[in-house]
């Protein structure tokens, strides 16, 4: 970015939100997973999903419902609350159940399933949120370290082959650039462009501000 400052930065995000009312709603949901988890469903979902009939075995298969519970429990009963839900989570949603279901059958119902549906869409909002405030803070990062940089090489007197150009290209976009662009060809009659399939965008713009004055 800091060599090719023509580049669009997409999405353009400028300010990051609190994660607050996201953060509430996924450690409620959580909260009400856990709390049926302990009460009666660590019994009865591993029961429900090997004895089911109209499950499809080859994708819940009876060899491995019973470890998909353990990671289950681990991860509710853990001493801190992670926001990672267990790679596996997804197979007590209702909407992952319903696709393992064999033909005109329905799936097996538990109120534990649909609260687990809860906790996956919030947790889904929360890591969407999470992304943005990531794409926010590496959109600062840019400018932070573009200035730090210019003072770096100002301080030791340093410019780079593409300060060159995008110094050039500043100076040519200001109000008086008209005049540098007078004492340019004033001085070289003629330009020599080397590898033009190589150009980028800010030499383009250079050699096109020049040639129009030709």
């Amino acid at each position: 970015y800091l060599e090719q400052p023509f580049l669009n930065k997409i999405p353009s995000l400028e300010t990051i939100n609190s994660s607050e009312s996201q953060e509430a709603a996924f450690y409620k949901a959580f909260k009400n997973v856990k709390q049926l988890w302990l009460a009666s469903a660590k019994q009865e979902v591993e029961q429900l999903l090997i004895n089911d009939k109209n499950l499809k075995r080859n994708k819940y298969s009876l060899r491995y419902i019973p470890s998909w519970c353990q990671k289950l429990d681990e991860y509710l009963t853990a001493r801190s609350i992670s926001i990672s839900l267990p790679d596996t989570f997804i197979r007590f949603t209702p909407s992952e159940i319903a696709q393992a279901v064999k033909k005109n059958s329905n799936p097996p119902q538990h109120q534990f399933f649909d609260l687990c549906q809860q906790l996956y869409d919030r947790h889904q909002e929360l890591s969407s949120h999470f992304e943005q405030c990531l794409v926010a803070l590496k959109l600062k990062l840019f400018v932070a370290a573009e200035k730090a940089l210019t003072r770096k090489k100002y301080q030791f007197h340093l410019q780079s082959f593409d300060d060159l150009l995008i110094n050039l290209y500043k100076a040519l976009k200001k109000p008086n650039g008209n005049h540098l662009t007078r004492l340019i060809h004033n001085k070289f009659q003629a330009a020599l462009i080397d590898e033009f399939q190589d150009s980028n965008p800010i030499q383009i713009e250079i050699f096109g501000r020049h040639q129009k004055r030709a």
